[in-house]
């Protein structure tokens, strides 16, 4: 059986992607402006009642234009389960001029869920940044009920 040449041009785009896709997995960041450093993360987090809430925001050190990515896990700590309401397709981030959301996002907004001991609820986010160089503080939700929790996630916003 002989291959078309439109399954040789696929084959050539899908390695072409191949590669530009374990480049850019392979940045450094020492592509970026002098003044970025290389991609760093930052942690914040709440516990009580149980339950623990971390964020992860990365890069922390951004410019204005790039995207940071947001993950939250909800984890149950204690020794029985607890009913939660979280926040689901994103995470809930209250006002601020820093970040911007122009993806799409699903409708839904909350869902109740068990958490056994040990169980997590894990959700993710992408922003882009917009706002003014200096140190922010953006506050972020993913845990809405039994309590509602804002975790303060540290961001730098460097200049170009």
């Amino acid at each position: 059986m002989r291959a078309s040449p439109l399954h040789g041009l696929r084959a050539a785009a899908l390695l072409a992607l191949t590669a530009a896709g374990a480049a850019a997995c392979a940045d450094d960041g020492s592509a970026d402006s002098p003044t970025i450093p290389a991609r760093t993360t930052v942690v914040a987090e709440r516990s009580g009642s149980g339950l623990q809430q971390r964020i992860t925001a990365t890069p922390a050190r951004v410019a204005v234009g790039d995207t940071v990515s947001f993950r939250s896990v909800l984890v149950n700590r204690g020794t029985t389960p607890v009913e939660v309401e979280h926040v689901v397709c994103g995470i809930d981030f209250d006002r601020t001029p820093v970040l911007a959301d122009p993806f799409v996002h699903c409708l839904a907004y909350s869902m109740q869920n068990r958490l056994a001991p040990g169980d997590s609820v894990v959700q993710l986010d992408q922003r882009v940044v917009v706002g003014r160089p200096g140190d922010h503080v953006i506050r972020a939700k993913h845990l809405i009920g039994p309590e509602t929790w804002w975790v303060d996630v540290p961001l730098t916003v460097l200049g170009r």
